[in-house]
């Protein structure tokens, strides 16, 4: 859980119990229930900071205690009311307000105050086949794998749809390469077909429609369906924040190499995902925008915690601060400063403010201390930044190796291949610049060679491993795994056969049409091997001739 990007940096560690002012008339009462929670013994606690709340309502000290006791008993209402409450304590600094508010969003049930209302269009049908026809010619609408319609039913029982088509936000672009990424479609529903069932007609289900999208959408499907066709309207499932602010890239297919879509998809986030978080209406904002309440100061604490969620969020700050920049700017927010700390107050820092970290005067030992920290809840900013400085840190000598562990983390959290593949570089020639194993590094390279199609690169890596790691059992060991699992060979080490059965050596090349190279998992079969035996390896991998 730690770990997991997709969970606020808020959650990832209990809120620090707030000291009660020294001359409260009440301190011994508080005293006396602080005592029975550091024994454990949460219900009397919790009855005795009840007590304490019905004669001082709103004392910051006493609403800390009882949240205490609410995340012992696992009553996440409970959290979420006690933390609204310390949100509208004045005697509290805005930030901390800002913090509580935040907090009592995310852990309230199901989170509505971050999910935006979706609606779903349903209709009957003559016949499937036809409708189905019309959405293919419709350049709107892209259809969905059929591997993936087979995976949409909630139980055994339940038939899956025979269809499935994305809605477009506009035509598809007409090319076959990468186009620029403001002609990039977005979906804006999804259309299912199902066929005609014993108990009930022939059918079309749209879902995930926001509001906004509402007309458009019904627009395309009744031009599809024809005007005939009645369709009916409902509510769906709320959508949690985390998905809508991820632009839904449709799913068109282009030739193109790995690592261009990889850059193309990055770009296309960067550009449209401030938009996106600013324009979706939220609960937290009484309904409304970031982007409309920018210039609200009514609504100045709640833009605040709503920017806070979203930058506490890894999964959204690894993909760079100016996507966070422009957000601020859009909500009319202002960034948190950084944080100057000095040795003494490493072990202090929230999870939360390690992001903010400036580690320009820290030691070696503070640096791996903090950077640690990060990777155990995956704060990628500060990784970057940790990591960094670490490199070009001048280390005593048994503080040496950590910069392997720094170069080694800026390979897991690059922004893309080509970021990865140069870190893997520096850390390689480090490695052999001070005799240290390159044994893990030409693993993880192998790994990452092939991921990205780079069969030269992959060819490369598994010769150095080969040659220089051949008489350590421990790492052939763990080459054999890894090529087992990427499907190349079988246990006892022997080449796999390619999809359709060719062997893999032998098997015929992929057409002029398809894009990047292939893959273990791809659709076609690996490029054709040099069938004259001039005693290499029997084992094929991506590159041979």
């Amino acid at each position: 859980l730690n770990s997991a990007p997709t969970i606020s940096q808020l959650l990832k560690a209990i809120p620090k119990a707030i000291a009660r002012p020294s001359d409260a008339e009440w301190g011994e009462r508080y005293d006396e229930a602080a005592g029975l929670l550091r024994s454990n013994k949460v219900m009397l606690a919790q009855s005795k900071f009840e007590s304490l709340r019905r004669t001082v309502s709103s004392e910051p000290a006493i609403l800390t205690g009882l949240l205490t006791c609410a995340i012992w008993r696992g009553d996440e209402q409970g959290q979420s009311d006690l933390l609204l409450k310390l949100s509208g304590c004045e005697s509290l600094s805005f930030d901390e307000r800002s913090r509580y508010l935040a907090m009592s969003a995310l852990t309230q049930p199901e989170m509505p105050q971050l999910s935006i209302k979706i609606l779903q269009l349903n209709a009957d049908i003559d016949q499937a086949d036809t409708v189905e026809m019309a959405f293919t010619a419709d350049s709107r609408f892209v259809p969905l794998p059929a591997d993936m319609l087979a995976g949409m039913r909630t139980s055994e029982d339940d038939i899956p749809p025979r269809a499935g088509f994305q809605v477009l936000d506009r035509d598809k672009p007409d090319t076959d390469g990468l186009p620029p990424a403001n002609q990039v479609p977005e979906a804006i529903g999804m259309v299912f077909v199902y066929g005609r069932q014993t108990d009930r007609a022939a059918r079309v289900e749209v879902q995930d429609v926001r509001e906004r999208d509402l007309n458009e959408v019904r627009t395309h499907v009744s031009s599809a369906l024809g005007e005939s066709v009645t369709i009916t309207q409902s509510d769906g499932e709320p959508m949690p924040l985390l998905v809508a602010v991820q632009p839904a890239i449709a799913m068109v297919r282009f030739q193109a190499k790995p690592t261009e879509a990889e850059k193309l998809q990055s770009e296309i986030t960067r550009d449209r995902m401030p938009r996106a978080i600013a324009t979706l209406p939220l609960g937290i904002l009484g309904g409304a925008t970031l982007a409309d309440s920018a210039a609200d100061d009514s609504k100045l604490l709640q833009r605040t915690a709503l920017v806070r969620i979203i930058e506490h969020y890894d999964v959204i700050a690894s993909r760079g601060e100016e996507i966070l920049n422009d957000l601020r700017q859009l909500a009319g927010i202002e960034a948190q400063p950084t944080l100057k700390l000095t040795e003494h107050d490493v072990e202090t820092v929230e999870n939360e403010d390690l992001n903010r970290v400036d580690p320009s005067d820290l030691d070696g030992e503070a640096l791996i201390y903090l950077l640690q920290r990060a990777q155990q809840i995956s704060a990628t900013p500060a990784i970057r930044k940790l990591a960094s400085h670490l490199i070009v840190s001048d280390l005593p000598e048994e503080q040496r190796p950590a910069k392997l562990l720094a170069y080694m983390s800026l390979v897991n959290v690059a922004t893309d291949a080509e970021d990865a593949i140069a870190n893997l570089e520096s850390a390689k020639a480090f490695a052999e610049q001070n005799n240290y194993s390159t044994a893990n590094l030409l693993l993880s390279e192998v790994s990452l060679r092939l991921s990205i199609g780079d069969g030269e690169g992959f060819q490369a890596a598994i010769q150095q491993l080969t040659t220089r790691h051949s008489k350590d059992p421990e790492t052939m060991a763990r080459l054999q795994q890894l090529l087992m699992q990427y499907g190349l060979i079988r246990p006892d080490g022997s080449p796999r056969s390619a999809p359709g059965g060719s062997a893999l050596a032998g098997a015929p090349a992929p057409s002029a049409s398809s894009s990047g190279l292939w893959t273990p998992d791809g659709p076609t079969g690996p490029p054709s091997g040099n069938k004259s035996d001039g005693g290499g390896s029997k084992l094929w991998v991506p590159g041979m001739d």
